[in-house]
């Protein structure tokens, strides 16, 4: 069955799995916290069925969260 208009697997992927590792790296450099933020907003919304897509968004976002946050306080 080919993915819902508007979806991209193969593009979702590789996205989360860039947004873990600069959510990892935006722990020192908050403007990566905040690209990590966008690319797992957009995994998330390009492939949302697929679990492990999802999972790794989510990390990457948290990941990010993080990172913006620690900049904020300082």
């Amino acid at each position: 069955m080919p993915p819902a208009p508007g979806r991209d697997p193969e593009v979702a992927f590789p996205l989360a799995i860039a947004a873990v590792v600069l959510g990892v790296v935006g722990l020192t450099v908050p403007l990566l916290a905040w690209v990590a933020l966008g690319l797992s907003v957009i995994a998330y919304l390009l492939n949302m069925p697929h679990a492990p897509t999802r999972t790794l968004a989510i990390v990457g976002a948290v990941l990010g969260l993080v990172g913006v946050s620690q900049s904020l306080i300082g």
